[in-house]
């Protein structure tokens, strides 16, 4: 009896952990894209404001450079969510199949 009860606690663990590894696996590729939108803003932000302390234009190129990367951050946001999203429809299709 206390050898059935031990079986059921560790199926519910291993459950857990397998529920937790497929969780992570889901979110993974949205872990970066925060940390990846911050940089991409930064990188061109300090871009431009280099460039405006050549031509002495603060704070021109320090804006359009700090608009370029939130573009840029943007898009790419964007297109690694429709990716994944489109990589989950096509497994789902493919186990309906």
């Amino acid at each position: 009896m206390g050898s059935q009860k031990g079986d059921k606690e560790r199926d519910a663990s291993r459950s857990s952990f397998v529920h937790l590894l497929a969780t992570s696996r889901d979110i993974s590729p949205y872990l970066g894209l925060g940390l990846q939108l911050a940089a991409s803003i930064l990188v061109f932000l300090f871009l431009g404001r280099w460039v405006d302390g050549k031509l002495n234009t603060y704070p021109v190129f320090m804006i359009i450079g700090a608009f370029i990367g939130a573009a840029g951050g943007m898009i790419s946001f964007i297109r690694t969510v429709l990716k994944h999203e489109e990589k989950i429809k096509r497994k789902k299709k493919k186990n309906e199949s």
